[in-house]
């Protein structure tokens, strides 16, 4: 909101290039493939073998590369307020919303583990279970979503599928 709209219209001309095409096609018809094949079922929690430092930066740097596409709709909805020209009166409060409603149940949790310690982690791990439960069956369908939509769009910039081509009637 304070910055991106002033870079947005410098790198509008990149997604206009035949490899930018190229590139969703591809990715988009990687993601959508990997989603039909990635493992769904719970495996036994990984572990580092060692707590050095390296191991865990590189820890921290796979976790925030995965955990990105979290940001998706923060950034959309970053887009949409942009575009539709709102005062910052009225984006702020509305973005200060949404990252409470984010950041404060993880928040109270691990205020909960500091307070309560261990009276608190089975519950914990209970729900650990039950989201960790339906969350690769989720994403994996999240994944296909949008590797299906990199993959259309993809056919659409390259010229193999015109938009009138790819509406079912």
């Amino acid at each position: 909101m304070l910055g991106l709209g002033a870079l947005l219209p410098r790198l509008a001309g990149l997604t206009e290039h035949p490899v930018a095409g190229w590139a969703m096609l591809v990715l988009g018809a990687a993601l959508f493939a990997y989603s039909w094949i990635m493992p769904t079922k719970r495996t036994e929690r990984r572990r580092p073998t060692s707590l050095r430092t390296t191991t865990m930066i590189g820890l921290g740097l796979a976790t925030g590369l995965l955990e990105a596409g979290t940001a998706l709709p923060y950034l959309g909805a970053i887009g949409i307020m942009g575009t539709a020209g709102l005062a910052a009166h009225t984006w702020a409060p509305m973005l200060a919303a949404y990252n409470l409603v984010m950041v404060l149940p993880p928040v109270l949790l691990y205020l909960g583990h500091r307070v309560l310690g261990e009276r608190l982690r089975p519950r914990l791990d209970r729900l650990r279970d039950k989201v960790d439960s339906g969350s690769r069956e989720a994403m994996a369908w999240v994944i296909g979503i949008v590797g299906l939509i990199l993959l259309v769009n993809g056919l659409q910039r390259v010229g193999v599928v015109s938009m009138v081509d790819a509406l079912p009637l």
